[in-house]
């Protein structure tokens, strides 16, 4: 069994570790937003939502492809263009720890707005269960009702 693991592909991944620097996070400029891919429209297309509220149509430029992988629900810092709005190129993809960096610096106020407290969502579980538990016992008084008849 060789030492290294083997093939071409484990030799290449050796010099590219996980222990890599921390990137410099790049802030937004003049004529950039940050935006949350929301779909995937093919062809290096995506639909996202800016922090302006406005669904614009994102595109992935030849240096990134390949290179960077975007999914939906990804951070991206995009630039407008000047000349058709509602097209927009992206310019970076940030990765999850840098997300947490902006959202502590409050950069990122599209997605403090979407954070639900957790009171409220265990609240409306439980109304949810007691409803499900309700219809079941209409579901045996008929049940007891046809055998009746």
């Amino acid at each position: 069994m060789p030492k290294n693991g083997g093939g071409k592909k484990f030799k290449r991944g050796k010099k590219f570790s996980s222990n890599q620097r921390q990137r410099e996070l790049p802030e937004k400029m003049e004529g950039q937003q940050y935006a949350v891919l929301t779909a995937k429209k093919g062809d290096c297309r995506f639909d996202c939502m800016t922090a302006d509220k406005q669904t614009r149509c994102a595109r992935v430029p030849g240096s990134f492809r390949k290179r960077v992988w975007c999914n939906v629900d990804d951070i991206v810092l995009v630039s407008v263009r000047p000349y058709d709005p509602t097209m927009v190129d992206i310019c970076y993809k940030y990765n999850p720890s840098e997300v947490e960096q902006l959202k502590r610096d409050e950069q990122l106020p599209m997605l403090n707005e979407q954070n639900i407290p957790e009171e409220e969502i265990i609240i409306a579980e439980n109304n949810n269960e007691e409803e499900v538990g309700q219809e079941s016992d209409d579901d045996d008084d008929i049940m007891n009702k046809v055998d009746l008849l």
